[in-house]
């Protein structure tokens, strides 16, 4: 009989009368009866084949996967190779700016035990780019990192990661960022979260899991999808290849109306033993429209591409 185990389908080779093995035996039997021994071959082929078909299913989300003692450093890069500002409503017309960025951000993860990490923000900059048509101005480097060089502990309870503030001071901009931090954290459980999937399957997730980790935005509304691809080894190290695509819109918190809209791919690397996104390549567009009481201000990031890469010391 053809029977199910652990995702997979099996076959019960008895040698009884009336086993799979017998009932196969007057299949065959029957059929060279009827058709050429060509297609009895084929036939064989072909059943054979899809008995032993596997609906293998994976994990992608569990906090106990990472062993104590791990490390990994992740390197991200977001390039804007296109950003325009135009301003309308001046002089009844219209200034338009160009230039481009890139912000690189550098951190180091440690695993202290299965429901403690620590993490520390080696580098986060922003190089920006002034464009006058084909020419470049010098750029500006900008240090973004009010987190750079200070180690920062979580703990996983009650279902979710939580910081654990030190005897040192925090001042608000760091606890902001700390709160971006903990927002990315928790977002994993539910973009990857809920029981093991399938090659081929899909799911939706929310358009906030999606943008996590961007607290200045607020309510996001939109379609994301996450397809899971294929099972694959990248740089030595199995994976799960997905490719998450959304379009979504909101607004941001500060003063005045900001609307906000992102459109776009990312195709992650995860990795099936550490769970952790080890890889990542997207492609996106980005736009803000917001009122000022000098005019109407338009931002848009035409080509925003950014890369992860993750190097794990085990």
């Amino acid at each position: 009989m053809v029977w199910s185990q652990g995702g997979r389908l099996r076959l019960d080779l008895g040698l009884g009368e009336g086993s799979p093995l017998d009932f196969l035996l007057e299949v065959i039997s029957d059929v060279g009866e009827s058709f050429d021994m060509r297609f009895l071959s084929i036939f064989c082929v072909l059943l054979c084949s899809s008995v032993f078909l596997t609906a293998e299913e994976f994990l992608l989300y569990e906090e106990k996967s990472r062993g104590v003692g791990t490390k990994w450093q992740m390197t991200n890069k977001t390039h804007s190779k296109d950003i325009r500002a135009e301003v309308f409503g001046v002089d009844e017309g219209s200034v338009v700016v160009r230039s481009e960025a890139l912000v690189e951000h550098l951190s180091e993860v440690e695993v202290l035990s299965e429901h403690r990490h620590i993490i520390t923000i080696l580098k986060n900059e922003m190089t920006s780019t002034m464009l006058d048509g084909d020419d470049r101005r010098e750029s500006e480097v900008k240090n973004l990192g009010v987190l750079v060089g200070r180690k920062l502990e979580f703990e996983y309870r009650f279902s979710q990661w939580n910081f654990r503030p030190s005897k040192e001071q925090w001042s608000e901009a760091e606890l902001a960022r700390i709160a971006d931090i903990i927002d990315v954290m928790n977002s994993e459980r539910r973009i990857y979260g809920g029981g093991k999937r399938k090659v081929g399957q899909s799911w939706r997730i929310s358009a906030s899991d999606w943008m996590s980790g961007a607290m200045d935005w607020k309510n996001l509304d939109g379609d994301v999808k996450v397809h899971f691809l294929e099972v694959v080894k990248h740089e030595g190290r199995r994976c799960a290849l997905l490719k998450i695509v959304g379009d979504v819109e909101g607004t941001t918190i500060e003063e005045g109306e900001n609307v906000v809209s992102i459109k776009g791919e990312v195709h992650i690397y995860r990795d099936l033993e550490l769970l952790i996104d080890v890889s990542e390549k997207a492609d996106l567009k980005w736009s803000c429209k917001s009122s000022t009481d000098e005019g109407v201000v338009q931002i848009d990031f035409n080509y925003m591409s950014n890369s992860k890469a993750v190097q794990v010391t085990p």
